[in-house]
């Protein structure tokens, strides 16, 4: 039996259908407060804090580890103050797999959902009614994200065809298109701190820098290489505008300065989940920076785990054991300090706090 890679993705993009999981009890940090939420027949691929609303988030989940049948949104809300574990407020189901969410930045009922059938789809969180769909994309959509800024009402949409699009919710309409990368694009996200820049990574094994404030250009405005392996996920820095983090099929998290993409500043590593036939390691990463603090990363992997990393002082700070299948997504909660969520294939999402004697320590709190 072969594992599946991070995407179920062969050479063409199609899902495959074969995978082997390995087992592994889930155990806390010394010190983390962490509760976890069962969800029944759901896998889930992406979790996201509203950013309105500490006590509200969202995980994007599929059947059948997203191989086949249905995905949904599962509403999540816990009591007000954070007093009391998060708890399945009602589930948005759609007709195939779900992999990213994302929240509207002007209406916190408002999200989008990027989906195995090529579409982008909008859903009323509040009643679970869809708002409208685009269908942008000729095979799945890994990855959307909503424009920080508030004064664009763009989402950015990565997927397997190749091509990186921008989709005008309110138009319901797809007005432009990227397209770099020789291979699929696993995932694409605005520079919070450049408006009209935006990032792209491809199982090409590079990234992509994109500004769309030139409305003629159809050319990145920086390309470089990251890894020999599949690049799968990329985020930029909260406070620095050139800092930006990749996760690489290889286990590398790699910190690049993009003034100098020749080599990166830092890198760290997860264990490796190995093939038995050939011993070949695969490995999904999905990496996140800290809202809080300018030199916290957190990153995820299908080693089970949850690393977060103090860049200043290069060294990996926490190891969360969570899950006990692949660890697949995770947000920083943009109101509390140092909580963290986490989904994976193990058909739960896991709350955990960093220990205050951890916070403490961390250079820089904003």
């Amino acid at each position: 039996m072969e594992s599946v890679r991070s995407n179920m993705a062969g050479k063409n993009g199609e899902r495959r259908t074969e995978m082997e999981l390995t087992k592994s009890p889930m155990r806390s940090a010394p010190g983390v407060n962490a509760s976890a939420l069962p969800t029944p027949g759901w896998h889930g691929y992406s979790v996201k804090w509203s950013p309105f609303d500490p006590d509200f988030a969202i995980c994007a989940a599929s059947q059948n580890y997203g191989i086949q049948g249905q995905g949904a949104l599962l509403v999540l809300r816990r009591p007000a103050g954070g007093n009391g574990p998060l708890s399945i407020n009602h589930v948005m189901n759609y007709s195939d797999a779900l992999f990213d969410l994302s929240f509207s930045e002007s209406d916190p009922r408002v999200v989008c959902a990027a989906a195995a059938d090529g579409h982008i789809v909008m859903f009323n969180s509040e009643h679970g009614a869809v708002l409208g769909s685009v269908k942008g994309h000729a095979k799945e959509v890994y990855s959307v994200e909503w424009n920080p800024t508030r004064t664009e009402h763009l989402i950015v949409s990565a997927s397997w065809d190749g091509k990186v699009n921008l989709t005008d919710p309110q138009k319901l309409a797809v007005v432009r298109s990227f397209q770099a990368h020789r291979q699929l694009v696993y995932s694409a996200a605005w520079a919070p701190r450049s408006p009209g820049m935006l990032c792209s990574c491809s199982a090409d094994g590079s990234v992509a820098l994109w500004d769309i404030r030139n409305p003629d250009s159809q050319r990145p405005a920086l390309v470089f290489r990251v890894s020999t392996t599949e690049v799968l996920n990329a985020d930029w820095s909260k406070y620095d505008c050139n800092m930006l983090a990749t996760g690489s099929i290889d286990s590398s998290v790699s910190l690049w300065d993009i003034r100098q993409p020749a080599g990166c500043r830092q890198k760290f590593f997860h264990k490796m989940a190995v093939r038995k036939e050939t011993c070949k390691a695969l490995i999904f990463l999905q990496v996140r920076f800290s809202p809080f603090f300018p030199h916290v990363l957190a990153s995820v992997s299908y080693d089970f785990t949850t690393q977060i990393y103090n860049l200043a002082a290069n060294r990996t700070e926490l190891c969360l054991m969570n899950h006990s299948e692949f660890a697949y997504g995770l947000d920083w909660n943009s109101h509390r300090m140092g909580e963290i969520v986490d989904c994976g294939w193990d058909q739960l999402i896991v709350v955990s706090m960093m220990p205050d004697k951890v916070l403490h320590t961390l250079p820089g709190a904003i």
